[in-house]
């Protein structure tokens, strides 16, 4: 099976169950996280569906950035209906159907992306594979510089890797890359959490009156 949740849900809940708790409830798993849509290039940039797209553009201002990988000359992102999301694969025998289609079990409602865009499978001792289903805009790989995966070809994720399917990008975690990403996001919302409550208190404390000035006004 898989789950459809935001980054943010997945964070709340490591804080709230802990490291060992969460490994479990999610034990096995992968997942597909929606990092961005490619911007929209000129004509004479375009070639391969509009797909292949000019430099990397992370906002390092976002916590949920990823600031562990470099940025490339492959890919520009921005805010799109799949950023943040995750869709969490369960290690299992079955296919699984991606595409814009509503059946689909991971389903992306977007022109860019075919009907029956690819398909996802778990072989056992290979991992999660994904195979192209003669999608019009392809499936692009971010594996040695980006590469149209051929229509036919087996593709085996590894630990961690980058892909486009129509105009969004998305990122491959292994079990081991998700639980350490949402652990790395969950340690930034607790500090940013205790850092706002230390300044709370130091905004409280100037002046004479500074909690009733604040909430009473005078």
């Amino acid at each position: 099976m898989t789950k459809r949740v935001r980054l943010d849900e997945l964070v709340a809940e490591y804080i709230k169950l802990g490291r060992e708790r969460f490994a479990e409830e999610y034990a096995g798993m992968a997942a597909l996280h929606g990092i961005g849509k490619v911007k929209d290039v000129s004509e004479e940039e375009e070639f391969e569906g509009r797909t292949m797209m000019v430099s990397m553009v992370l906002d390092s201002g976002n916590p949920y950035a990823d600031t562990d990988h470099d940025q490339t000359d492959d890919i520009e992102t921005e805010p799109g209906s799949c950023t943040d999301i995750l869709w969490l694969i369960e290690n299992t025998g079955r296919v699984i159907s991606l595409g814009r289609n509503k059946s689909a079990e991971i389903s992306i409602p977007e022109y860019s992306v075919s009907a029956e865009h690819g398909i996802l499978q778990w072989k056992s001792g290979r991992g999660l594979s994904i195979v192209d289903s003669a999608a019009s805009n392809g499936i692009w790989l971010e594996n040695e510089g980006m590469r149209r995966l051929p229509q036919g070809e087996v593709y085996y994720f590894e630990g961690e890797e980058r892909l486009i399917l129509g105009r969004f990008v998305f990122r491959f975690l292994n079990f081991e890359s998700l639980v350490m990403h949402v652990a790395h996001l969950a340690a930034i919302k607790q500090e940013a959490r205790k850092a706002a409550r230390k300044a709370g208190k130091k905004s409280g404390k100037k002046g004479s009156g500074g909690f009733f000035k604040r909430f009473f006004g005078g």
